[in-house]
């Protein structure tokens, strides 16, 4: 495998996922200035989905900025991902919203029998 396909696919499925992870935790601990109670809510789904935020911050900032056209890449689509479920969160768009959540269901199991 090339470098540059190595780069964009791991920015896919690791560069982006630790982001997002970072995204998470920040904007819980945001909440938390408000109501620590925040906390005492948070149980496995949190604990899953923020498990990346604990990795070894020097390891991921070089692997960040050595990556960081194909993340930023990453970016931009997952942001694009985003605002269209605002937008049919917004408008209370029930397929769109059913569609989007079985199709990443489906694949989920795919991937992890």
């Amino acid at each position: 495998m090339d470098a540059e396909r190595h780069d964009r696919l791991l920015a896919a499925v690791s560069h982006l996922p630790y982001l997002l992870s970072l995204g998470l935790m920040a904007t819980a601990e945001e909440q938390a200035q408000t109501d620590s109670m925040l906390w005492d809510m948070a149980a496995t789904g949190f604990r899953d989905t923020s498990r990346l935020s604990a990795s070894e911050v020097r390891m991921m900032l070089d692997i960040l900025l050595t990556n960081r056209e194909a993340v930023g890449e990453m970016l931009g689509s997952f942001r694009h991902k985003l605002d269209g479920l605002q937008r049919a969160l917004d408008g209370q768009d029930v397929q769109t919203l059913r569609q989007t959540m079985e199709a990443a269901q489906c694949r989920r199991k795919e991937m992890f029998r």
